[in-house]
């Protein structure tokens, strides 16, 4: 099997685009799903001793595997195929 970072340097334009396209997608499921979650431990952490001048930060991590990667591209491939 080839190394994965190799299998990606190759992509095509087109394949690159399906591949950001759907992690882009991902990314904004996630966001989505726990926006209100996110928020409210945000207020819950400045709700008794917040000033003006205080910031309120909501972080989030997505971590993406290249199996998903080659997943999305595998779909990709086999819906050109049809």
């Amino acid at each position: 099997m080839e190394d994965e970072r190799f299998i990606l340097s190759k992509l095509s334009k087109k394949e690159k685009k399906i591949v950001v396209d759907e992690l882009s997608k991902r990314v904004k499921d996630v966001v989505f799903m726990n926006a209100h979650i996110k928020s409210e431990e945000a207020f819950e952490k400045v709700k008794d001793y917040a000033s003006s001048d205080d910031s309120i930060q909501i972080n989030f991590t997505i971590e993406f595997l290249v199996n998903d990667i080659r997943q999305i591209l595998g779909r990709g491939r086999r819906k050109e195929k049809r």
